[in-house]
């Protein structure tokens, strides 16, 4: 067997003279020398012969060379960001998750290093594969999962458009300036005023209609919706990132520069909804007919101080004598039933949350009480799972990315 591992070494090295476009009389003789270098950290021959075995004792379709390539240089930029968050995978936690890689094929950690040990693959080849994934892992939630996790309203809607899988589409404009028109230092410029000028606030459609180049400026860059899973990582990482009316930083495109601002999101379902109710509180402030300016702020300063002392829905209620008519829990109704403009604020709530609403003849402080269904909480919380894995998967590519195109990687 020694003898055949040997021989493959000499087969790899061959073969990868081509594939990394260098002469390799010396690496021929030396499995164990460098042949690519991420930030310093290098990659052998050796390295590569392995993932190759390992590839393709996992069943790996394709060209396993190249695979085992594109593998090793991400996980060296994994392992590497890692590092900088301080963290090291303990050598309990690394047999605890080659055991839970081997049961997942039916396997003991023992049998599958046997296995793999009888075609010719190191332990440490397994240890560095698994390793590389745990360390990812705890980057990614530690980098992302407080921004990527769902919230209540965020389940309410997927479970209102009634699917076990969700999808989450956005509906975004563009603003796509070409380097030819101004140069790229201009075009730079200008993206970053631009960016800075439109977050959040200024006429998007207007600056589109005078800077984009792209087919739908005339429409102030209108794109539609698109689902974020078909938008590439680093574009969805940005998307993901924003609140609707809020726009990214200037995006390298081929040639150009683009800006993206959010306008919606939404959980797209492609099945029938279950029933869900709301119970909500209010407590109003009634406005004389007509209304000053005068009466109108005093009503909305005084709406924003009850506003900040309430805990609860059991707070609305116990202020409930001081306000006007209408005033207190309203029993559970379906969002359906609800006027516009309070179902708009209600579907943004979280159950505790409250806002200050303007109507016709009042102004009213809204409290969310809660949202009920007919969902099991088990089916909740598996959608809840299903939303924060598709928001961590697009940035996780979205964040791996970034670090390939910050890396120096040098093929020798």
């Amino acid at each position: 067997m020694i003898e055949n591992v040997k021989r493959s070494f000499r087969v790899l090295a061959l073969a990868l003279a081509a594939a990394l476009g260098g002469t390799v009389a010396a690496e021929a003789q030396n499995p164990f020398s460098t042949a690519i270098l991420v930030n310093n950290s290098a990659i052998t021959y050796y390295d590569i012969e392995q993932r190759a075995l390992f590839l393709e004792a996992l069943g790996a379709p394709g060209n396993r060379q190249e695979l085992a390539v594109d593998q090793l240089i991400d996980e060296r930029l994994k392992l590497q960001a890692g590092a900088s968050f301080g963290l090291e995978l303990e050598e309990e936690s690394l047999e605890l998750a080659v055991a839970q890689f081997a049961e997942s094929r039916n396997l003991t950690a023992a049998e599958l290093r046997d296995a793999l040990a009888q075609r010719g693959i190191a332990a440490s080849t397994l240890n560095d594969f698994v390793k590389a994934g745990v360390t990812w892992r705890e980057v990614v939630q530690g980098r992302f999962r407080a921004r990527a996790t769902p919230s209540d309203a965020d389940v309410d809607a997927a479970l209102s458009l009634g699917r076990g899988s969700t999808q989450e589409s956005v509906r975004l404009s563009e603003i796509a300036m070409p380097f030819e028109e101004r140069g790229e230092e201009a075009t730079r410029e200008l993206a970053e005023r631009l960016s800075n000028q439109l977050n959040g606030r200024g006429d998007f459609a207007a600056a589109a209609r005078e800077y984009s180049r792209s087919n739908n400026a005339a429409e102030g860059g209108s794109l539609g919706w698109l689902e974020v899973g078909s938008l590439p990582p680093a574009i969805a990482t940005q998307i993901l990132a924003l609140s609707p009316g809020e726009v990214t930083l200037p995006i390298e495109i081929p040639d150009g520069l683009s800006i993206l601002k959010l306008h919606e999101v939404r959980v797209d379902s492609r099945t029938a909804p279950p029933e869900l109710t709301v119970a909500y509180g209010q407590l109003v402030i009634p406005l004389p007919n007509p209304v000053s300016q005068t009466a109108l702020r005093e009503a909305e300063e005084r709406a924003v101080a009850v506003q900040r002392e309430l805990d609860d829905c059991l707070s609305l209620s116990a202020r409930v004598p001081d306000f006007g008519p209408g005033s207190g829990r309203v029993k559970p109704v379906l969002p359906s039933q609800l006027p516009g403009d309070l179902r708009q604020v209600i579907d943004r709530l979280d159950p505790g949350e409250t806002d200050v609403v303007r109507t016709a003849d009042a102004v009213r402080v809204v409290m969310l009480c809660d949202r009920a269904s007919n969902i099991a909480p088990e089916q909740r919380e598996q959608v809840r799972t299903q939303l924060l894995n598709q928001r961590l998967n697009s940035l996780s590519e979205g964040y791996l990315q970034e670090l390939k195109r910050n890396a120096v990687v040098v093929r020798q």
